[in-house]
């Protein structure tokens, strides 16, 4: 640069600042404004069908541009989505995993927002927030996998001595159940007491319960130091136990289920609130657009009167005519059309999703 005469990095200068204070950004024929990645995949597209021999289109390029920087929006939010959810230890508990859920779901809506470019129909953004359903499907899938293994690695560990003593048969004989029972109620008084077993807490103690029923009944029928009527009294006090305990279980399969709707309500609850405002971001920036059309046309208007084309500028009467008419119909029109669209296509997806979530968990089909 020290190289150039002064007076060439002067007038440089000069055309640059003109450049960037004086022209308008490229758009669309719609007046989307493009970004510098968008334009150069506009331009490569449409350089490369100069190069082929094929006919160049802009329409085509345009919407060549449009298809991969909607795929790239749509891999980018994914990606920014299961980076953060992969942060999280398993098995977790069912609230801290839908908190961030809702958490990382806001974070990849901003980034498909931000990057995504006329996604009419808003087909990416459903496509986008299908793929994070189904990642967090399997993430829940995961966590109950994880909350299982935990669980039974817990009630092994905690029933060791239990099953010592039963090794060594210290419970066959007089008194050996009340031992075997103060025994087994501390196990179960150190699960629930353990934190950190996630979902599938209740479901597992159950199933626990459940197989070593018959070992509980083995115990019980061997103690020649009760009654009849005492061991009677004790195997109805065990069966009470396992409905308590099959309650439990099912009790937090329903709260786990609602839960789980719930995440569905808020999820596209928020892809509706995004999509609302980022077509009101589309329509505010279609009005500029018509906005500078409009000023531009009055502006070339003027310019042909005092040169005394006042033929030409008659004639242009019926151009900013027509813009008028599509700022009035833009107006009324546009976005309220795009909101309900929106909201039936939000609404219908998110009823296909709980339906479905709603039958896999009852064992169904749609």
């Amino acid at each position: 640069e020290a190289a150039l005469a002064p007076r060439f990095l002067q007038q440089a200068a000069q055309f640059c600042n003109y450049v960037l204070s004086s022209t308008w950004p490229k758009t669309l024929p719609d007046g989307r404004a493009l970004s510098g990645r968008a334009l150069c995949t506009l331009l490569h597209s449409y350089v490369e069908a100069i190069n082929s021999g094929r006919l160049p289109c802009l329409e085509g390029a345009a919407a060549v541009m449009v298809a991969n920087e909607n795929a790239a929006a749509v891999a980018a939010a994914l990606e920014a989505y299961a980076r953060g959810m992969r942060g999280l230890p398993l098995p977790t508990e069912p609230a801290q995993l839908s908190a961030a859920h809702g958490e990382h779901l806001r974070e990849a809506l901003v980034v498909f927002q931000r990057r995504s470019f006329r996604d009419r129909d808003q087909e990416h953004q459903r496509r986008l927030m299908e793929q994070i359903s189904t990642e967090y499907s399997h993430l829940q899938e995961e966590n109950d996998a994880a909350s299982r293994r935990h669980c039974k690695a817990l009630l092994a560990e905690l029933a060791r001595a239990l099953d010592t003593s039963l090794a060594r048969g210290a419970y066959a004989q007089r008194g050996g159940y009340r031992a075997y029972e103060a025994e087994r109620q501390r196990l179960l008084e150190g699960y629930r007491q353990a934190e950190g077993k996630g979902p599938k807490a209740e479901e597992v103690l159950d199933e626990f319960l459940a197989e070593r029923r018959a070992e509980a009944e083995a115990v019980l029928k061997a103690d020649n130091a009760l009654s009849e009527a005492e061991k009677q009294l004790e195997d109805q006090k065990q069966q009470a136990q396992l409905l308590e305990q099959q309650q439990k279980a099912t009790a937090e399969r329903e709260r786990q289920l609602e839960a789980l709707l719930e995440d569905e309500r808020s999820s596209y609850a928020q892809n509706l609130q995004a999509l609302e405002a980022k077509m009101r971001a589309e329509a505010e920036s279609a009005q500029r657009e018509l906005d500078r059309a409009v000023e531009a046309k009055l502006r070339e208007q003027r310019e042909l009167l005092q040169r005394g084309f006042s033929e030409r500028a008659a004639l242009m009467e019926q151009e900013l005519a027509a813009l008028r008419q599509e700022k009035r119909n833009h107006n009324a029109q546009g976005l309220a059309a795009n909101v309900l669209d929106t909201v039936r296509a939000a609404c219908d997806l998110a009823s296909v999703v709980k339906l479905s979530k709603l039958a896999k968990s009852r064992g169904t089909a749609v």
